[in-house]
């Protein structure tokens, strides 16, 4: 039974390709347009930084020198029809002293666990060996089919980013060049050069902390993800319709953007979530966003959340401390080499916050050093008993390196 469960992800791999190759009838096939690799990069960070937890029993340590680092190795190769990608990833980091009585984090997203390899090192590090995303994509005309480990992004605002349902990033990630991807296939229909509709399926696993990414290799197919998207372009504004079925709940979403006024971003995207078959609150999500670049030099973006839940206990089941949360960022190229960010995020219901500065300073093509800090604010004040979301939020300042080749 244990060598069935172990080889049924790769039968399924291998079922799916079977599959793909059978879809691929359809599309032309130019014989004179061969397969080419045309895109190889790696890049590799490294860091290091200084936390000071909070005296709150989720930590059994007051502060910590902590250090990580990465490198990736991406392989694009293809032609107007096939296309082929790959994103291996190695990283190696210092753990978060958490106490048992914090729980077992999961480091990973929500994705197989078959294509992942760690070790702990004496219990104060990790290092992980993994395919962060592989996908293969055909095209024909208005048609793309992609299948695989991809990146998934459905949002439409920055900071808080509610349609953004798959390994979403945080709303105080400054670095977001690579996105992980989840396991599922996609399929995008053209339908004329302003709309496109977007058929989604993503599968869904089990926890599993015994494991090297904290889930499952094999899926949970009841959980599994089905969404469709619309989007289209109408008075100078883009605008997204979204539904289907998130694990057991179901979902509709929206989202707009565009310019007002000649200088000024106008965002926003919202989604109404059912209750599910496990008895989850129905929930609420709706964010406005505004972003204007001032000069050629200074920019600022502002966000404001109303996250609602349809429970007597609003505060503890939305996943928010509060219904109400704004995020302030402004950046500031400060000369051709050096760029600054500062961002503020508030929790408006119990005025806790976080204050977050990034300096990124361009050493050389393609290398940068930069330096961030993170504040949380006033985290005793809490209208809710799990606290506020900043509550085991660590005041640090990191120091990373950056090489892309």
């Amino acid at each position: 039974m244990k060598a069935l469960k172990t080889g049924l992800p790769a039968l399924m791999v291998a079922g799916l390709v079977v599959v793909m190759w059978g879809l691929a009838w359809p599309f032309s096939v130019n014989a004179s347009d061969p397969i080419r690799f045309d895109d190889l990069q790696v890049f590799f960070k490294i860091g290091t930084g200084y936390l000071v937890y909070p005296d709150t029993g989720s930590y059994h340590k007051r502060d910590q020198i902590a250090w990580a680092e990465d490198f990736r190795v991406l392989v694009r190769a293809g032609n107007e029809s096939f296309r082929f990608s790959i994103n291996l990833l190695e990283s190696s980091y210092s753990l978060a002293p958490v106490t048992s009585t914090a729980g077992k984090n999961l480091w990973d997203v929500e994705r197989s666990s078959l294509f992942a390899g760690s070790v702990d090192e004496g219990g104060d590090s990790r290092s992980v060996l993994l395919i962060d995303s592989f996908t293969c994509q055909l095209s024909s005309g208005r048609f793309d089919f992609t299948a695989g480990r991809q990146p998934i992004n459905l949002a439409t605002t920055f900071y808080y980013s509610p349609n953004d349902l798959f390994a979403p990033f945080q709303p105080q990630t400054f670095f977001r060049m690579y996105k992980p991807g989840v396991d599922g296939v996609r399929l995008n229909l053209r339908l004329n050069p302003l709309s496109q509709v977007d058929l989604i399926g993503v599968l869904a696993y089990e926890a599993d902390p015994a494991s090297s990414t904290g889930w499952s290799q094999t899926p949970d197919w009841s959980q599994t993800s089905m969404l469709g998207r619309y989007s289209f372009e109408t008075g100078g504004f883009q605008m997204t319709f979204l539904g289907g079925k998130v694990h057991d709940r179901y979902l509709l979403g929206w989202g707009f953007q565009g310019e007002i006024a000649g200088h000024y971003g106008l965002r926003s995207e919202g989604n109404y979530i059912d209750s599910g078959m496990d008895g989850y609150p129905a929930q609420l999500n709706v964010v406005f966003g505004l972003d204007r670049q001032v000069t050629s030099r200074l920019n600022w973006r502002t966000e404001y959340l109303m996250s609602k839940v349809f429970s007597n206990n609003d505060p503890v089941e939305s996943g928010y401390s509060g219904r109400h949360h704004g995020g302030i960022g402004l950046g500031y190229e400060i000369t051709p080499l050096l760029n600054a960010t500062l961002l503020t995020l508030i929790n408006l219901s119990d005025h806790s916050g976080l204050v977050a500065a990034n300096l990124l300073y361009s050493l050389a093509d393609e290398v940068d050093l930069t330096a961030t800090i993170f504040l949380p604010l006033n985290t005793s004040s809490s209208i809710g008993e799990n606290g506020s979301q900043f509550t085991d939020t660590p005041r640090s300042i990191l120091l990373e390196y950056r090489v892309f080749f």
